[in-house]
């Protein structure tokens, strides 16, 4: 019978592997045993480059934000009047106020960057506005989005209240709301970003 390689080569080959196999799985579980740890990123500091050029673009967007506009809908929950006209697409819809916890986390990873004080100051202004809002609220709730009753547009405050005496509709919506939850987990995501990320714990 004739294979395609010779039977002696396949035995040699055969014997070196196994001969040092024993060595690769030694090597193989040192590199496996090292751990890599994270560390902040303040202590790392980007050279000229894209990546740097990148964070200025993206810090420069943040600051050209006003986040007294992303809270437009926050104020007028609580029953308060606000200070600032809201900004037009999704924060005109009923998903309004999720924007202002994607802001919070870009502040926030920015802010972790290197600690910039103009990012700080706006950042800690934002926050004790949106503690005065939550207080003048005077349920515990913060938020913007909104929701129609009976052809008024209302606070969607209303949908967790229905869904909490168990009164619970769903269709693409959930109780009339585009998506309540979504826009609730964003806001409390930024507020845990700003404490957690900039280390703003007051």
């Amino acid at each position: 019978m004739r294979y395609p390689i010779a039977r002696r080569t396949l035995l040699t080959s055969a014997s070196l592997l196994f001969s040092i196999s024993p060595a690769m799985l030694r090597a193989a579980t040192a590199r496996r045993s090292v751990r890599a740890e994270p560390i902040s990123s303040r202590h790392v500091t980007l050279k000229p480059s894209p990546f740097a050029d990148a964070m200025a673009a993206n810090r420069r967007y943040l600051l050209s934000l006003d986040p007294e506009r992303l809270l437009h809908n926050f104020y007028l929950t609580a029953g308060l009047t606000a200070p600032a006209p809201i900004y037009r697409g999704w924060e005109s819809e009923s998903i309004a106020g999720h924007t202002m916890g994607h802001w919070m986390s870009a502040m926030s990873l920015t802010i972790a960057n290197g600690g910039d004080p103009e990012l700080v100051a706006v950042l800690d202004r934002t926050l004790s506005a949106m503690q005065r809002i939550q207080a003048a609220g005077k349920d515990g709730y913060l938020g913007g989005m909104t929701v129609l009753r009976e052809g008024q547009s209302v606070p969607a405050k209303v949908v967790f209240e229905e869904i909490r005496r168990g009164d619970i509709r769903v269709t693409w919506e959930l109780n009339g709301a585009w998506v309540p939850i979504y826009a609730l987990h964003k806001i409390l995501a930024g507020l845990i970003d700003a404490y957690q990320l900039a280390e703003r714990k007051d």
